[in-house]
């Protein structure tokens, strides 16, 4: 009987002595769920003890380049540049109507933030009146619809001559975009015949219009020189490319 007492002692003693204070150890679990705990009770989520990657913000686009608007002397052809050289010369920007030959015309375009026409020579005499006009655009797709508004007006010259203001022809011209010409023949056909000449072309927002009329000046001659001055209206409107100069 006492050997059986002592086994049974000695079974509650090893249980006892197993237990140590009772407290049991911290266990991943155990710290999970007294974080959990935490979170559910302050409402906020728990602090991670991984360190927050931090987003980078884009960098900065850069701002689109400004167009230009306004229109000064310089940008138009000179007295030395638009021909007849030497002639008597004058200046508006009230223009309502842009001239491509005595007869044919297109009228001025009221979305031109700024415009102006230059002539040299003299409507009353038999020699040629030079003319040029430049018209700046808000944007370069309004000036592309302009340019290409004086090129359907110079196709309805040819499909419908003017009055009594003989025959006439279009050709593209090498100059710039959208580069269009207008000859005009008062009687006799070819380059050879009296007549005018006109050409139009665009840069960037601004439009130009050069155009020899009038006079008995052959309508070979009126092309070169129209198109030579159309050479270095371009080169001078470089200001309204978004390429620059």
């Amino acid at each position: 009987m006492r050997a059986h007492v002592a086994v049974v002692l000695s079974v509650f003693l090893v249980a006892g002595c197993s237990g140590g204070d009772g407290s049991v150890e911290d266990s991943p679990s155990a710290t999970a769920s007294t974080t959990a705990a935490e979170s559910t009770a302050t409402g906020e989520p728990a602090p991670s003890s991984e360190e927050t990657t931090a987003t980078e913000e884009p960098a900065p686009t850069e701002p689109p380049a400004s167009v230009r608007l306004d229109l000064t002397d310089d940008v138009m052809l000179g007295p030395d540049e638009l021909e007849p050289v030497g002639e008597s010369r004058g200046s508006t920007d009230q223009a309502e109507t842009w001239f491509l030959s005595s007869a044919c015309s297109v009228p001025a375009a009221p979305e031109a933030v700024a415009v102006q026409t230059v002539s040299q020579g003299l409507y009353e005499s038999t020699d040629p009146v030079g003319l040029q006009t430049v018209a700046v655009f808000p944007d370069a797709e309004t000036a592309s619809a302009v340019a290409d508004r004086v090129r359907a007006a110079m196709d309805a010259c040819v499909e419908t001559p003017p009055g009594d203001s003989g025959s006439y022809s279009v050709e593209d011209v090498a100059v710039g975009t959208q580069g269009r010409g207008l000859a005009n023949n008062y009687a006799e056909l070819g380059d050879q015949g009296a007549g005018s000449y006109a050409a139009v072309t665009r840069r960037g927002n601004a439009v130009t219009i050069v155009a020899m009329l009038s006079g008995e000046e052959s309508v070979g001659n009126a092309r070169d020189a129209v198109t030579s001055g159309l050479t270095t209206a371009f080169d001078k409107l470089c200001s309204y490319d978004s390429a620059g100069c």
